[in-house]
């Protein structure tokens, strides 16, 4: 029973703080989804996929939503933008090399400026490697919009779509998160009020799967015990213990006590990339198969750089 009450105590800690990023990221969700239809991107973005990818990583860097506030928006630029690269960019940018992301690694190592500078380098390396391996990606799946009309997307993109009210003729009985939306102003009102809805109750409670995910592994594993551990150690803290980034930053300051410069990096790129609610909420942005590749990647590449700095650098 007490370790219940902390296991439910743990995880709505937890989803209290995070929630009020979700909840930025649905805003934005829904503001893209009513200001920049598909039309709007075609003409903003290059059409180069390696300009996209840096389109992506610019918007990265200007909306630090982090993440809890990103997947909303991840999603829905899949969809609004069709490109996969630049929405993969977005995503591993503003998770990483976000401003608010780098100033609470400055605060918190203070004193060691060439640690965050290397976190930022091999952060970046990571997202244009990552990204730049879908822009190669060509498999697209259609929509139906209509009798008439089909629309296609990036077939890793996890599709979803929200009901209408047709209460009128003009207003159309689907919102599919794309183009076809009401023209008159009362409908695009009730459009954007009732996706903000469901879209942040859905996000809520992967949130809070999530938060229950991460407390029963941190009740399990305590931090200290996987410190000890080496490698697979420091990967399940970056994982488990990564909620934001002032909380991974601290653990690094930690290990910097007890082990190398190589090891607070490693974690630091751990808790970036390979956090638990980064990758739970990837669940319900990608397909599986999309999914499975984006972990690989994403282990690889963190656990090569990891081996590298701590045998070679370290």
């Amino acid at each position: 029973m007490v370790v219940l009450q902390q296991w439910l105590t743990l995880a709505i800690a937890q989803w209290l703080v995070l929630w009020p990023m979700v909840l930025l990221g649905v805003c934005l969700s829904t503001a893209a989804l009513m200001l920049t239809p598909r039309p709007w991107w075609e003409k903003m973005l290059p059409q180069n996929p390696w300009g996209q990818l840096l389109s992506g990583l610019t918007l990265g860097l200007l909306l630090p939503l982090g993440t809890g506030g990103a997947p909303p928006l991840v999603r829905r630029l899949f969809w609004q933008t069709g490109s996969t690269a630049g929405a993969i960019a977005f995503w591993l940018t503003t998770v990483s090399l976000n401003p608010f992301v780098l100033w609470a690694l400055w605060q918190q190592l203070l004193g060691r400026g060439g640690l965050v500078f290397f976190y930022g380098s091999l952060s970046l390396t990571i997202v244009v490697f990552i990204s730049g391996i879908f822009t190669f990606e060509r498999q697209r799946r259609s929509f139906p919009l209509g009798e008439a009309a089909t629309f296609i997307y990036p077939a890793i993109a996890r599709p979803s779509s929200y009901r209408l009210p047709s209460t009128q003729p003009e207003a159309p009985s689907t919102i599919s998160k794309l183009t076809i939306l009401p023209t008159i102003r009362r409908f695009r009102s009730l459009a954007a009020a009732q996706n903000f809805v469901q879209e942040l109750l859905e996000w809520s409670a992967w949130l809070l799967i999530a938060c229950g995910v991460m407390a029963g592994g941190q009740l399990l594993f305590p931090l200290e015990a996987l410190l000890d551990k080496g490698i697979l150690g420091l990967l399940g803290a970056g994982f488990l213990y990564a909620i934001q980034p002032a909380t991974t930053a601290a653990i690094a300051d930690l290990s910097l006590g007890n082990y190398s410069s190589g090891v607070a990096l490693g974690l630091l790129l751990t808790g970036t990339f390979l956090n638990g609610i980064s990758l739970i909420f990837l669940i319900n942005v990608v397909r599986w198969r999309a999914y499975s590749y984006l972990v690989l990647l994403l282990g690889l590449s963190v656990l090569a750089l990891d081996l590298w700095l701590n045998f070679y650098v370290f």
